[in-house]
């Protein structure tokens, strides 16, 4: 269906003569990538209207998308797929600090930082079949998703030290979730390597 309608949004801009045709395929990923966005933010600020956790979604949204942007991870074949995964991990943590008890979730992030920071700096980045990065372009992801991951921790300790421990929570839960996703991406990309050879 998004694909459709980037498709039709192409060719509503080819026939006003301001996308060559010769660039269909570029804008139609582009216009894909940019309206899955919309969508994906879009079900995240209705989970977040719904479960009043409007701060808390902010934090997970921004957490999320920088330290997914840089490690890469698992992507779903369809949008229907990202878009049903993206509910349930949001999901994940909404339900973890409405129904966990704090002193649960103080001891659940710090395994799930422990744990999460070697793996997600040891396997970044992952590159997948519509972004495929040249050893450059991975030094360079490296780097970036080095420095996100530093951030994002620093952002945990302050967090946790301040006693912040939902925050501290969603801050850990997106490192464990990316890490999840990047084992299984990795699982994923030597079974169709074996298929292959």
């Amino acid at each position: 269906m998004i694909n459709k309608l980037a498709t039709l949004l192409t060719n509503h801009y080819i026939k006003k003569e301001k996308i060559d045709p010769d660039d269909k395929e570029v804008y139609v990923y582009c216009f894909d990538i940019a309206i899955s966005t919309v969508l994906n933010f879009a079900i995240l600020i209705i989970i977040a209207l719904c479960t009043k956790t409007y701060i808390e979604s902010l934090c997970f949204g921004i957490c999320f998308v920088t330290l997914r942007n840089y490690a890469g991870g698992l992507h779903a074949k369809t949008h229907l797929g990202c878009s049903i995964l993206l509910i349930v991990v949001i999901l994940g943590w909404v339900a973890a600090i409405n129904y966990i008890e704090v002193e649960y979730l103080k001891h659940m992030s710090y395994i799930f930082v422990v744990i999460s920071t070697p793996i997600i700096l040891l396997l970044s980045p992952f590159d997948n079949a519509n972004n495929v990065l040249d050893d450059n372009q991975k030094k360079k992801y490296k780097i970036k998703c080095f420095i996100v991951v530093f951030v994002i921790i620093i952002g945990y300790v302050i967090l946790f030290l301040c006693n912040k421990y939902k925050f501290s929570f969603i801050v850990s839960y997106v490192t464990i979730c990316v890490c999840i996703s990047m084992i299984v991406q990795k699982s994923i990309n030597k079974m169709n390597n074996k298929k292959i050879s």
